[in-house]
């Protein structure tokens, strides 16, 4: 019984021990984010869905950023593609209402001569003593040659398109913005992560945050930089609320001025407005924590 100092346990051998296999995360293969953005792409083209939308926000909140500007990286790069679509099309129809406008008045020309070799040719036959007279063919109409001017008309149409529609998408997302501004309601407390409380999440009032206690607040407590948003339930309107403004300033970064100076003043004057709002949010919180860390101290 007391001969053997130590128990050998057999279960300690390698062959028991559970060792699973380190795989690398899916999420970050280049091939597997292909093919992500392939399947979103045919689902639109061929099922489109009511919930899909909402469906895809709520999987591009579960990338990671790196995952998220590769996807984004792709959006913008069919947006391009399609922008280009849409301006050879644009292209197209202004040259072909320019052809269209040289051919309805080269036959009304032509209908107008012909009317006129009619009452010409009927004055003679009745002056004339032969009773028969021949009769001619009407010559087909001349072939249309655009000329330069032409083109550059059709430039210049089709540069007042291009600022039109930039101009356009330009209110199109300040109005998305004013009604997102709008239905947002900052929540009354929220929860946070920081390295010098390892306890987990930690709930901060947001009551004790005044704008007025910004530089107060600031000059206290400046050494806890890495606090951050927690990713749960009492945070999900804040998220949402910043992603939302994140998602408008890239739809605005990709909206063309074509040199127009009205184009780039409203673009930049509705993304300082954006980033405005975004930095009240962000200071909001963060002094929040600031006080929270104060008190605790006091």
């Amino acid at each position: 019984m007391f001969g053997q100092p130590f128990y050998n346990n057999p279960y300690q051998s390698a062959g028991y021990r559970y060792a699973p296999a380190q795989r690398a995360y899916p999420q970050t293969d280049p091939e597997w984010l292909r093919a992500l953005a392939d399947q979103r792409t045919r689902r639109r083209q061929w099922l489109p869905d009511e919930d899909d939308d909402s469906e895809e926000e709520w999987e591009y909140n579960q990338l990671r950023p790196q995952e998220r500007l590769y996807l984004d990286a792709r959006k913008r790069q069919e947006a391009l593609e399609r922008k280009e679509r849409e301006e050879r099309l644009a292209r197209e129809r202004a040259l072909q209402e320019l052809q269209a406008a040289r051919r309805n008045q080269v036959l009304e020309e032509h209908t107008t001569r012909q009317g006129l070799k009619r009452e010409g040719s009927t004055h003679s036959q009745r002056s004339n003593v032969q009773p028969t007279s021949r009769t001619t063919s009407p010559s087909p109409p001349p072939r249309t040659e655009y000329t330069e001017r032409h083109h550059e008309a059709a430039s210049r149409i089709q540069h007042q398109y291009r600022i039109h529609k930039s101009l356009r998408s330009i209110h199109d997302l300040e109005s998305q913005f004013q009604t997102l501004k709008k239905n947002f309601v900052f929540p009354s407390s929220i929860d946070l992560h920081s390295s010098s409380h390892p306890d987990g999440v930690l709930t901060v009032p947001i009551e004790q945050s005044s704008s007025g206690t910004q530089n107060d607040v600031s000059s206290e407590s400046d050494g806890d930089s890495d606090v951050r948003l927690a990713y749960t339930a009492r945070n999900h309107a804040l998220h949402a609320y910043t992603d939302s403004m994140d998602k408008l300033l890239m739809k605005l970064d990709g909206v063309e001025s074509w040199g127009d100076a009205n184009v780039r003043k409203r673009r930049r004057d509705i993304v300082k407005t954006i980033e405005k709002e975004a930095s009240s949010v962000e200071r909001k919180w963060m002094n929040a924590w600031k006080l929270y860390t104060n008190n605790r101290k006091e």
